[in-house]
C-alpha cells in the first residue's frame, strides 16, 4: 500500500506483497545551511557524478552521506535522534499510507485545502501505543480519525501527544443499543488501519464453486471498498505479534527473541532489496507530525529502545495480544471475522464468483463431471472445495502432497508417495488419508496460493481437519522427515518448528511454481 517515487501507488491489495526490503534512516546536519534533519539515505552508487547530489534529488550530511530531499524533515530542538528515528519509522505505514491519496482522487482546481483534508476519513483500530500514535498523527495531518477498541480509556491526553484540536472519535467494536459494527455505524471512509489483526491473512478461506475460490479477506475487503468506499486496508501486525498468534505465548517467547535479535544485529542486508523512501515523505508527513509536536518515542516501541540497534524492530505487547482475543467475532456470514467488517454473504459470494470466471465459467464449472479416483489408498485434490469435503468436514487427519505436472522432481516422488500411503494405510489403519493435489491448473494455483506453498514438492499436514504445523519442502522419499512429521501427527504432539526447519539446500533443489 505505499507510495513508490514514481508516484505509483498501491490500490486495495489483498495479498500480502512476497517481498522485503530496508531503507536506512539517519540524522544529521546539512552542509548547505546547518540545520538539524533526518532523512532516508541514498544508497551508494558507482556513478555518484552523474547523479544530482546537494541539488534537487539529494542533499549532503557531509562524509559521503546523502539524503534523499523529500524524504528530509527538519528536526525541532526538544525531539532527540532517537525519537526522531522511531517516529519516521513508525509513521511509514500506519500513517503515510493512510494519507496517501490515488491519482484519480486527486483534488479539483477549484476544490481548496480545507475541504480535501475533511473529505479524508480513516478508521484505526486497536487502542494500543502504536494504534493511538497513529490516530493523533492522521488527526493533526487533517483527516477525521475514528478509533475502534476494546479499550475506553486507550486514547490519553500526554504532554508528548496532546489531544487538544484533535479529530479522533473513540469508540467500541459494538456500537449503540442496535449494537452496530464500525463499518456500518461510520458509513463511508477512506481507509482502514488494523493495528490488532490481520483480516487479510488470518482469516479463513470459503470455498465457492468448483474449482473457485474466494478468500474470507477478499470478500470483506470487497465489500469494505463497494459498501463504505474504503480504498485501501492497511495491517500494522508486526512479525512478532504473527508469532505470538501462531505459536501461544508459552512458545513464542524465544522465537520471538531470536527473531528480534537477528534483525537489530544484522550487519548484512543483502538478502534484501535496497527501496526508495515514498514519495514526499518528509515534507507532507514527518515535517507535519514533527511541527505539531507527535511523535512516537522510541521507549514507547514494544521492543524496547533502538538507540544502539542497527535496525527498527517492532515487537509485541500483551495488551494488544488480549484486545485480539477479546474483540467480538461475527459469526453471522460465510465464515467468522472481527466485529465490525462486514461479513461475506451468500448473494457476495456468488458474484464474486461471476466476476471472476464470467458466466462461461460459472457455466462449465456447475457441469464439471465428478472425478475419478484411481488410487485407493490416495484421493485426488483439485482444489479448496475438496479440501472442505475431503478433510475440514470431516475433521480428518490428512496428508497433503502438493505437486505440479511440470515437476520432474514431484513425477520421481510420486510412486514413492502411493507407496507410502499403501504402506501406512495397512499397517497403522489410523485412517490418515493420504492425497495429492497438482497445482498446474488455475484450482490447484488458487489452493497453493491459499496455503502459502511457493515451490514443490511441498507437504501440508492436517489434524482434525485443520492445518498442522508448517508446510514441508522434500525433495525425495523415502524422507525421515516425514516420517517423523507422521509420528507427530499420530500422537498429537506439539509441533516443533526447530525440528522441522527447512534445510537451505533442499530448499534450492525444489520446483518454483510458475
Amino acid at each position: 500500500g505505499s507510495m513508490s517515487r514514481s508516484g505509483e501507488e498501491g490500490g486495495f491489495d489483498v495479498m500480502p506483497q512476497m517481498r522485503a526490503g530496508y531503507m536506512t534512516i539517519v540524522t544529521g546536519t546539512t552542509e548547505e545551511d546547518g540545520e538539524r534533519v533526518i532523512g532516508f539515505e541514498r544508497p551508494s552508487s558507482s556513478s555518484e557524478k552523474e547523479e544530482k547530489v546537494d541539488g534537487e534529488e539529494f542533499v549532503s550530511l557531509g562524509d559521503g552521506t546523502f539524503v534523499y530531499r523529500d524524504s528530509m524533515a527538519v528536526l525541532p530542538k526538544k525531539i532527540s535522534d532517537a525519537d526522531a528515528i522511531s517516529t519516521a519509522a513508525a509513521a511509514l505505514c500506519g500513517v503515510h499510507c493512510a494519507m496517501s491519496r490515488d491519482e484519480d482522487e486527486g483534488e479539483d482546481e477549484g476544490q481548496n485545502e480545507d475541504s480535501e483534508k475533511e473529505s479524508h476519513k480513516v478508521v484505526v483500530l486497536g487502542g494500543g501505543d502504536y494504534a493511538c500514535f497513529t490516530a493523533r498523527a492522521l488527526s493533526k495531518l487533517g483527516a477525521e480519525v475514528y478509533l475502534v477498541t476494546t479499550r475506553p480509556m486507550a486514547l490519553k491526553d500526554t504532554p508528548l501527544n496532546p489531544l487538544r484540536n484533535s479529530k479522533v472519535n473513540t469508540m467500541s467494536p459494538v456500537i449503540g443499543d442496535e449494537e452496530l459494527g464500525f463499518s456500518e455505524y461510520i458509513g463511508k471512509f477512506d481507509c482502514v488501519i488494523d493495528a490488532v489483526g490481520d483480516e487479510a491473512k488470518l482469516s479463513q478461506v470459503t470455498d465457492l464453486k468448483d474449482g473457485v475460490v474466494k478468500s474470507q479477506s477478499d470478500g470483506v475487503a470487497s465489500k469494505l471498498n463497494r459498501d463504505n468506499g474504503c480504498k485501501r486496508y492497511i495491517s500494522t501486525v508486526t512479525k512478532s505479534q504473527r508469532l505470538v498468534l501462531e505459536e501461544g505465548l508459552f512458545f513464542a517467547r524465544d522465537p520471538v527473541i531470536k527473531y528480534q535479535q537477528k534483525v537489530e544485529k544484522s550487519s548484512d542486508f543483502s538478502c534484501f532489496s535496497r527501496m526508495d523512501p515514498p514519495l514526499n515523505f518528509g515534507p507532507s508527513t514527518l515535517q507535519k507530525l514533527f511541527d505539531n509536536g507527535i511523535i512516537f518515542p522510541a521507549g514507547s516501541n514494544e521492543n524496547g529502545k533502538h538507540a544502539n540497534k542497527g535496525a527498527f524492530v517492532r515487537g509485541w505487547s500483551f495488551p494488544d495480544y488480549t484486545e485480539l482475543e477479546v474483540w467480538p467475532r461475527d459469526s453471522s456470514g460465510s465464515a467468522p471475522v472481527r466485529f465490525g467488517f462486514p461479513g461475506l454473504e451468500e448473494l457476495t459470494v456468488e458474484k464474486e464468483v461471476e466476476r471472476i470466471m464470467g458466466r462461461a465459467g460459472l457455466a462449465q464449472a456447475e457441469t464439471k463431471p465428478p472425478k475419478k479416483q484411481t488410487n485407493p489408498h490416495v484421493v485426488i485434490i483439485e482444489g479448496l472445495p475438496d479440501i472442505t469435503e475431503e478433510i475440514a468436514s470431516k475433521k480428518r487427519d490428512s496428508v497433503l502432497f502438493i505437486s505440479a505436472s511440470y515437476c520432474r522432481m514431484c513425477r520421481t516422488i510420486s510412486p514413492a508417495f502411493n507407496r507410502l500411503a499403501r504402506i501406512s494405510n495397512e499397517e497403522y489403519k489410523d485412517g490418515i488419508l493420504f492425497a495429492k493435489a497438482n497445482t498446474a491448473k488455475r484450482p490447484g494455483k488458487q489452493l497453493a496460493l491459499s496455503l502459502h506453498v511457493e515451490s514443490v514438492p511441498t507437504f501440508i499436514l492436517f489434524k482434525d481437519g485443520e492445518q498442522y504445523g508448517s508446510p514441508l519442502g522434500i525433495p525425495k522419499l523415502p524422507s525421515k522427515k516425514l516420517d517423523l512429521a507422521l509420528e507427530y501427527l499420530r500422537t498429537g504432539k506439539e509441533w516443533d518448528s526447530d525440528v522441522f526447519k527447512e534445510d537451505e539446500e533442499n530448499s534450492s533443489k525444489r520446483t518454483k511454481l510458475q
